[in-house]
């Protein structure tokens, strides 16, 4: 427009029936129906400034998630069921359930603010983000009632980011403060049908129900100098400073003789000092040689589907990378 203000909109539609029949249900893997759409403003704020605005929503049914069986070389899996049918086409599979289905809906807003003062650039990036997200499963991938699996989740996400960057002819600098915190629930419900080996103990409808609820949150500082210490040499110091916290809660509900409910709350905290350092070298015009030596982290995890508490309480320590590249 004539106030220098920049739109964009954007708008996806997708059909498609699925290619893998399942036999004897009408479920059809790999089966879409979805719409997206995202919407970008860019407002002008003087002759030093910079606001935009994004925004997007996404609604998707499908695919539906379809399993193959293994013949397990015609082995019985026990012996209170029978072997495995011979290996069939995979994209023929068979199952007992009409009720599979997919279903994801998305959307996320985020403001990002550039802000210059003199030989300084400032900026912000505030985001939010939803997702609720439904889905079923015929998990023994047969024609017999053995298991079923329902999955549901709901979560958000918020995260705000600072950052400030300096420039001059031979030198660059970058600092930054970053801090984001998840809530999730989640329910991974187990259903055993009457072909089950439980049910040739208990006859009864067995129901495992996995509740979770994740509560995170994460600190990081991070810094970055450029230095051009020579026409054709740049040498980079770069370093991050993190600290994550997670809870998590277990609320573990069955009628199965083989288990047991159980209530577990965890809450564990990392955090790591990651330093990077390369050094480069303008060859020529168009080549370029460099040595990079850095570390990274990624927070540890903890279990999904624990079936006890002895197994909910073994967490996943953080991963860790040391990089080098010449």
């Amino acid at each position: 427009g004539d106030s220098g203000v920049l739109g964009s909109l954007a708008v996806a539609k997708r059909e498609r029936d699925g290619y893998i029949e399942v036999q004897q249900t009408g479920v059809r893997g790999g089966d879409e129906d979805s719409i997206s759409t995202q919407g970008k403003l860019i407002f002008p704020l003087g002759e030093t400034a910079e606001l935009k605005l994004a925004a997007d929503y996404s609604d998707m049914e499908g695919p539906s998630l379809v399993f193959t069986r293994d013949d397990l070389d015609g082995r019985a899996p026990s012996p209170f069921l029978p072997a495995p049918p011979e290996p069939r086409d995979l994209y023929e599979p068979t199952g007992n359930e009409a009720d599979v289905f997919t279903d994801k809906e998305v959307w996320g807003i985020a403001a990002t603010l550039d802000w210059t003062i003199g030989d300084v650039e400032i900026t912000s990036i505030t985001s939010y983000r939803e997702l609720d997200w439904e889905a079923t499963d015929d998990l023994d991938a047969s024609e017999q009632a053995v298991s079923f699996l329902r999955e549901f989740e709901e979560s958000d996400q918020f995260s705000q980011e600072v950052r400030l960057n300096w420039s001059t002819d031979t030198s660059n600098l970058l600092l930054g403060a970053f801090y984001g915190e998840e809530n999730v629930e989640r329910l991974d419900g187990l259903d055993f049908g009457p072909d089950g080996l439980e049910l040739l103990v208990l006859p009864l409808d067995l129901v495992w129900d996995f509740n979770t609820e994740l509560e995170a949150t994460s600190v990081a500082l991070f810094g970055q100098y450029d230095w051009r210490f020579a026409d054709d040499w740049t040498a980079t110091f770069g370093a991050r400073y993190t600290e994550d916290e997670k809870d998590f809660a277990y609320d573990v509900q069955t009628l199965n003789i083989f288990a047991f409910s159980y209530q577990t709350e965890l809450s564990e905290d990392w955090d790591s000092f990651d330093p990077s350092f390369s050094i480069k070298w303008d060859v020529a015009d168009n080549a370029m040689v460099y040595a990079s030596c850095s570390s990274g982290y990624k927070s540890g995890s903890f279990q999904f589907f624990p079936t006890s508490d002895a197994f909910a309480r073994r967490v996943a320590d953080p991963e860790e990378v040391e990089s080098i590249e010449l």
